[in-house]
């Protein structure tokens, strides 16, 4: 089962400089993470919101950084 998560500009200017430092290109990058090369570039220019956070780990590996998700706390009230 796949588990979304929002990806916010901010985080997706972060990668594309990170990539870029790297020498990486678009391809390569799309190729790592098992996408295709357009899905990675509408993800680098923040036209893809949601991506799976296991797709996000292995995008973190490839730019050889870490991805640390911190979900919002869920909690329960009585009526």
């Amino acid at each position: 089962m796949e588990n979304f998560v929002e990806i916010d500009r901010q985080l997706t200017r972060q990668m594309k400089d990170r990539r870029r430092e790297l020498g990486l290109l678009q391809t390569a990058v799309a190729d790592s993470i098992g996408v295709s090369a357009t899905y990675y570039n509408r993800i680098e220019n923040g036209l893809q919101p949601r991506m799976d956070l296991d797709r996000v780990h292995k995008w973190a590996e490839v730019l050889q950084i870490k991805a640390v998700y911190t979900p919002a706390q869920l909690t329960l009230e009585d009526l």
